[in-house]
């Protein structure tokens, strides 16, 4: 291995360092002093990925699912796949570093998608994701950022990167889903879904009138759109 090599390796392991400190302050900040700002926020910052991501897979007939059981809620959306930046930056949690600061992607998938950990620190992301070839693969992620101290998030950042390696390509899908899963641990993770939840069906009239885009969103039995 070459000196440059050896540099390399060493910057890389300072970008994981500088993004698992990025993500531990997030959720701090999200957990403590904002706390009750993030309970009524988490549900919409994952409806707005799921736009965002429909918009630039060009596909206007967004569908919603949001799923709480009696240990777990699930969202799931039919927005596509995830480019390579875009799961980068769900790893990373769109830490400056990996991305230009003018990047679309931080905030739209890494620091946003922090507010969701006032549900629960981990959460299981499964869905597609799009390779540089156009090559569409299935893949499952454990994001687990439980702890507080930087270099098991750092070692998470890693092993979240080994768990891709794990993917399968697929062909001929008609429907591309995305599925995120919280389990509800804690009065603090029942207090956000049901808050979050809330907070969504009393504002789902003006989600629906200012987002087009989607078609509809179910909350367990529910179903909501505009007609």
């Amino acid at each position: 291995m070459g000196l440059g090599d050896k540099a390399r390796e060493v910057a890389i392991e300072h970008v994981k360092q500088k993004a698992a400190r990025d993500i531990l302050n997030g959720i701090k900040e999200w957990r403590t002093n904002k706390i009750e700002t993030a309970k009524r926020r988490w549900v919409f910052e994952l409806i707005q990925n799921a736009i965002d991501t429909a918009k630039a897979r060009r596909k206007n007939r967004l569908k919603v699912e949001i799923a709480v059981e009696d240990n777990s809620v699930k969202f799931k959306h039919n927005g596509g796949y995830f480019t390579l930046d875009e799961i980068g930056a769900v790893i990373y949690g769109g830490s400056r570093k990996p991305y230009a600061p003018e990047s679309e992607y931080i905030g739209r998938f890494g620091t946003g998608f922090l507010v969701t950990h006032i549900v629960n620190r981990r959460v299981k992301i499964e869905g597609f994701a799009c390779d540089n070839n156009n090559r569409i693969y299935e893949f499952e992620l454990q994001i687990d950022r439980q702890s507080d101290d930087e270099n098991e998030i750092s070692k998470n950042i890693e092993e979240c990167f080994q768990q891709l390696n794990n993917a399968r390509a697929v062909n001929n899908l008609s429907e591309l889903y995305t599925t995120y899963t919280y389990r509800i641990g804690d009065r603090l993770s029942q207090s956000a879904v049901y808050k979050g939840i809330d907070e969504l069906k009393r504002n789902i009239l003006f989600v629906l009138a200012f987002n087009d885009i989607i078609s509809e969103i179910r909350i367990n039995d529910e179903i909501f759109k505009i007609e």
